[in-house]
């Protein structure tokens, strides 16, 4: 499973707006999602990656949180993976 989190109103560079979904890889509904390439962060690997998305259908029920609220959803991990990349540099 990924999650994507896509725009689904608003405009660019509102906060609100960016709704979180869970997208399975395999199989359907996401078929037409794959990963393009997995990011590098501090010259470590990471669990981040550019994903290409072609007509790629999900049900309501894969949204994460309330619509239009994801950019909290992406903050929050943000805010968790600091910490745990902060441990993993300091061990490195």
């Amino acid at each position: 499973h990924n999650i994507v989190f896509a725009r689904t109103s608003g405009q660019p560079g509102d906060a609100r707006g960016i709704t979180a979904f869970i997208v399975p890889l395999n199989p359907e509904p996401a078929s037409g999602m794959s990963v393009v390439r997995f990011l590098w962060t501090f010259n470590m690997p990471t669990d981040h990656a550019h994903v290409k998305l072609e007509n790629v259908r999900v049900p309501a029920q894969a949204m994460l949180g309330e619509e239009g609220e994801g950019l909290a959803i992406a903050q929050r991990f943000f805010n968790e993976n600091r910490i745990r990349q902060a441990a993993a540099s300091l061990g490195a």
